[in-house]
């Protein structure tokens, strides 16, 4: 069989109607192998979850979120930002060529990233859950869907609130929490723009918006107290303390 014989008859129908789940992992390594080698648009040729190896086993990036490693030259997120349960993209991909940029290419558009990922969700909330969420002053005022409860578009990022609220040794935690402002500071306009998801949709009955509110991504942004500050004592002694970001000034 020609390379695109291969791709279009095996290897594609193997990923779209999942069959991948039972050949050993090797196989499904090669596959992206032999995909980025041979297709000629250099991507994986389908718009189904495509299945990679990562330090947790084979996943698809589409459902899972899964982060470059070292190797394709991120930063080493397991140093740089602990406390968070970081799911990396296997190195054994790049030691096939060592071309890191062309991986880097095919990797993205399967949804594999370096810093936070956050994806839209649409949640249905009970009014208990309601009131126990970070929406439970102004949730106050919405229109319960009969039978659905509260439904919301949502941008959740379950690994900033795990990094805001990481329990870490002094020295390691003031690193971490650094390395967070910096990457988020970088990221906020230019790069990931996580400043585009501050914004959830109220939804109504008829599955339209009919409110904007803050997601909860920009709700435990700026109600968790995770921000490095320090208040001056006697001398030259200074007091570390973290705060929420309104709690801060600027020296």
């Amino acid at each position: 069989l020609e390379p695109q014989e291969l791709l279009e008859q095996h290897i594609y129908p193997s990923i779209q109607n999942q069959q991948w789940k039972l050949k050993p992992e090797a196989v499904v390594v090669s596959y992206l192998v032999f995909i980025k080698l041979h297709s000629s648009s250099g991507h994986a040729g389908a718009s189904t979850a495509v299945p990679v190896l990562t330090s947790r086993g084979l996943l698809c990036p589409a459902e899972e979120k899964v982060h470059f490693s070292q190797e394709y030259g991120n930063v080493d997120l397991t140093k740089e930002l602990a406390g968070c349960e970081w799911v990396l993209l296997s190195p054994c991909y790049v030691q096939t060529d060592g071309d890191v940029a062309g991986w880097r290419e095919l990797f993205s558009s399967l949804g594999v990233r370096d810093g936070l990922i956050i994806r839209k969700e649409r949640r249905t909330l009970t009014a208990q859950e309601l009131a126990s969420s970070p929406w439970s002053v102004e949730g106050a005022v919405w229109h319960q869907i009969p039978g659905a409860g509260y439904v919301l578009d949502d941008y959740p990022c379950e690994e900033f609130q795990a990094l805001a609220t990481a329990q870490l040794p002094g020295p390691v935690l003031l690193q971490q929490r650094t390395a967070l402002l910096e990457l988020l500071m970088t990221n906020w306009d230019n790069g990931h723009r996580y400043s585009q998801y501050l914004t959830a949709q109220v939804i109504g009955a008829d599955g339209q918006s009919i409110k904007s509110t803050k997601s909860s991504f920009c709700h435990f942004l700026s109600c968790l107290e995770w921000v490095p500050a320090y208040r001056p004592l006697e001398g030259e002694q200074r007091e570390r303390k973290y705060l929420r970001p309104n709690a801060v000034y600027l020296a």
